[in-house]
């Protein structure tokens, strides 16, 4: 019996500990319920850490709900999240407020040819924190690359600007700098920012910027006219990149300003358009192979000694683009969808593609073309 008791308190300790905002989403306009947890509105306060609370926008509130926190502090009004007990629905529970994962995630996407282009910031539980507008008299209507440092200062490349833009997180321009055809861009772990573009005659190359300031570092030439989308590093400071004009994925010392490897996937066709790195592991998207589908994730090791695998993820089934691919170091972020799908959808994975979140996002009227995250 001991034994058992025991068991049970672990048991119990494991399900408290469960992080319940990973089967929690909250999108657009509407609730979407996963496993045993939905939320709820108070709707009375009945004294006795009891409340009456209105679940799944229901008209009557369900009385009498006892609560997991030891002092609960709810008022009329307050959103919760309901644990039923064992799968009953006949047995609610209050859970403790959830503390939200601190970090930001950031997307860009052009919202038409008159209005120009706009960042859409989120927290990593998938709410909303801000979404910016950019004409396009000032910058063009095409931003591309979107990067968030440790501070939660996210960049942005602005392809037919020509610019290159520093925000903070609540997206506010703090700087802004001139950029040739500015494409894409990474922070390295040493928290400077390099870019893919153009330079002031017209070479395409890797460029370095100080974060704080935006003054150029350093810049080297890239593959010949080879054009670049996805970029990402790895936590040894390695640049990977993916060559679309010779359907390379390369990898660079940003150092010695040198390719050290390179791998040719089969896919004959494909634009990289995202890369992500975790551990010895290279994460991409694509956006014109159809050999592979499109909506999909693709692997392959760092070292780039294979080629990519894709993952057929039954989530993206039918959508014709994955356009981004970002990671927090334990979380695979991936952008979906494009301006002819019904949504355009951020789905936050494991890295072993078990899906914890997923969130509608505001719809572009061209490629939501990249997206990128960083906790802090």
């Amino acid at each position: 019996m001991k034994k058992l008791w025991i068991l049970l308190i672990i048991t119990g300790v494991l399900v408290m500990f469960k992080p319940i905002n990973s089967i929690i989403k909250d999108s657009i306009g509407n609730i979407i319920y996963r496993g045993n947890v939905v939320t709820g509105i108070v709707a009375t306060d009945n004294g006795d850490k009891s409340y009456d609370v209105f679940i799944s926008e229901s008209e009557k509130a369900y009385p009498h709900i006892f609560t997991l926190s030891a002092n609960p502090i709810l008022a009329v009004g307050d959103k919760v999240r309901i644990l039923y007990k064992n799968g009953c629905k006949e047995l609610p529970i209050i859970l403790p407020p959830s503390i939200p994962t601190i970090g930001i995630l950031a997307f860009t996407y052009c919202r038409n040819s008159s209005f120009g282009n706009n960042v859409a910031i989120y927290d990593l539980d998938s709410n909303l924190i801000a979404n910016v507008e950019y004409s396009s008299s000032n910058y063009g209507t095409d931003f591309n690359g979107v990067a968030v440092d440790m501070n939660g200062n996210i960049y942005v490349a602005g392809r037919w600007s020509n610019k290159l833009l520093k925000l903070d997180k609540d997206g506010n321009k703090l700087i802004e700098v001139s950029s040739n055809q500015c494409v894409q861009v990474a922070i390295a772990p040493d928290g400077f920012v390099w870019t893919w573009g153009a330079n002031s005659v017209w070479d395409y190359v890797f460029t370095k910027w100080n974060p704080d300031t935006l003054a150029k570092e350093d810049e080297f030439l890239s593959s010949g006219n080879s054009f670049y989308f996805g970029m990402a590093f790895d936590d040894s400071g390695y640049l990977y990149a993916g060559n679309n004009d010779d359907n390379y994925v390369e990898k660079w010392d940003v150092i010695t300003h040198s390719r050290i490897a390179y791998m040719e996937p089969s896919a004959v066709s494909a634009t990289w358009t995202c890369l992500a790195v975790i551990g010895n592991t290279l994460y991409a998207t694509d956006w014109t192979e159809s050999t592979y589908r499109r909506g999909d994730i693709f692997t392959c090791p760092t070292d780039l000694s294979s080629d990519f695998v894709p993952h057929n993820l039954s989530e993206i089934t039918g959508y014709d683009m994955a356009n981004g691919i970002t990671t927090d170091g334990n979380y695979l972020y991936v952008l979906v969808g494009s301006n002819s799908t019904t949504d355009v959808i951020i789905y936050k994975y494991t890295t072993n593609f078990s899906l914890i979140w997923s969130v509608i996002v505001p719809k572009p009227s061209y490629e939501s073309l990249s997206i990128s995250v960083y906790p802090f």
